[in-house]
C-alpha cells in the first residue's frame, strides 16, 4: 500500500506588502490570515471567486495577487492563462503574483490534506480533491505560462506542492487608458457590500483596513 505523504507548509513568517487580491474557487481564509500579519495600516485585502465580481475591481490597484491552490482546479491552459492575464491587469506596475498549488499527474486522483502553520502558530488544515483522472498539471506548466507575463522571483517546493512568486513585466498587454478606467470600485458603500457578503458566506470577519481609490 502506498504511504500517504503528510503535507506541511510553514507560513507563519509570511507577510504581504501593500494591497492584496485573493482569487480562488474556495476561500480557505488563509490569505486573509496572512494579510492580518501585514503591519501596514493603509492596505486592503479583497477576495473574488474566479471571475465573479471582477467588474468592481480597479486595474493596476493591487500590490499582490494570490492564487491559493486555484490554477490546478481549472480545466485547461486557456482558462489558466485567462486568470493569469486578469492577475496581470489588476497588479500595479511593480506588483507581484503569489501562487501556491499542487502538481497532478495524468491517471491519478488528488485527495490530499495540507497542514498550514499560520502566524501566531495557528494551525489550519485544508483538503485538496480532484478526481479527474485525465487532467494533468505541474509546476513546470505554471512556470511556462507565468513567464509570458511575469518575471519569476522565487520558487519553493514541498513534495508535489510548490510556491512561486513573480513580478509583473512592463507593457506586455497593450491596453488603452479608457478601458482601464472602466474597472473601478465606484463607491465605497457598493464595494463594502459586495465583499462583506462574500466574507460572511465563509464565516470570515471583514478586515478593518480598507481603502479604495486612494490616489
Amino acid at each position: 500500500m502506498e504511504k500517504k505523504i503528510e503535507h506541511i507548509i510553514d507560513l507563519k513568517s509570511f507577510k504581504f506588502k501593500g494591497n492584496v487580491l485573493d482569487i480562488g474557487e474556495e476561500n480557505h481564509g488563509i490569505v486573509y490570515n496572512l494579510f492580518k500579519n501585514n503591519e501596514e495600516d493603509e492596505s486592503t485585502v479583497d477576495y473574488i471567486e474566479g471571475s465573479e465580481n471582477k467588474s468592481v475591481l480597479e486595474k493596476e490597484y493591487y500590490h499582490n495577487v494570490v492564487l491559493f491552490f486555484y490554477l490546478s482546479t481549472l480545466w485547461n491552459g486557456k482558462d489558466r492563462r485567462k486568470v493569469l492575464k486578469d492577475a496581470y491587469e489588476f497588479l500595479n506596475p511593480e506588483g507581484q503574483i503569489h501562487i501556491w498549488d499542487i502538481s497532478k499527474i495524468n491517471s491519478k486522483i488528488l485527495n490530499e490534506k495540507i497542514k498550514l502553520i499560520l502566524p501566531k502558530e495557528e494551525i489550519k488544515e485544508i483538503k485538496i480533491k480532484d478526481y479527474n483522472i485525465i487532467k494533468e498539471y505541474s509546476k513546470m506548466d505554471a512556470l511556462k505560462m507565468l513567464e509570458e507575463l511575469f518575471e519569476i522571483k522565487d520558487i519553493r517546493q514541498w513534495n508535489d506542492i510548490y510556491y512561486i512568486s513573480a513580478q509583473k513585466k512592463g507593457d506586455v498587454i497593450n491596453e488603452d487608458s479608457t478601458s482601464r478606467d472602466k474597472l473601478k470600485v465606484y463607491t465605497q458603500q457598493f464595494s463594502n457590500k459586495v465583499f462583506k457578503s462574500i466574507y460572511q458566506r465563509f464565516g470570515i470577519s471583514m478586515p478593518n483596513k480598507r481603502v479604495h481609490n486612494k490616489r
